[in-house]
């Protein structure tokens, strides 16, 4: 039985919107051979519903060519999807921020159950330190 493109479109249609709001397993080696630089954090809060979906797994960083990089994982505590714009701001050692020209707000978006890494590589050879700022996008 052949089915007609309007309802062939509409069936799939469905079967993509049902995709993104399902629950990802995920596969990786028993023992990892990736073993990050973590570094301690410290977390201020102000939007305190934002804290109660999100959580922070890890801070690592790296170097690469003189230039620190940073990667922080993100766990939605949420069963539904949570979207949030961040932003990464980097200082150098005597307290100042790395002023950006044009400092930009990224979007992003994680499943619920998921974790998500948001990275970014300092500006300038500087720069020891770093800060993320989060908010929630409504």
């Amino acid at each position: 039985m052949k089915l007609p493109a309007p309802l062939l479109s509409l069936f799939a249609a469905t079967l993509l919107l049902a995709g993104c709001n399902s629950p990802v397993n995920t596969i990786g080696p028993a023992a990892p051979e990736a073993v990050p630089l973590t570094v301690e954090s410290r977390i201020q809060v102000f939007d305190e519903k934002l804290n109660l979906r999100l959580s922070l797994v890890q801070v690592a960083e790296a170097e690469s060519n003189g230039f620190r990089q940073v990667q922080v994982t993100l766990a939605n505590r949420q069963v539904r999807p949570q979207e949030f714009a961040y932003q990464f701001e980097w200082i150098r050692a005597n307290g100042m921020a790395i002023q950006d020209p044009a400092p930009v707000w990224r979007g992003a978006r994680i499943q619920g159950g998921e974790t998500i890494e948001l990275q970014s590589t300092a500006p300038r050879p500087d720069a020891v330190d770093f800060r993320l700022k989060l908010r929630e996008t409504r």
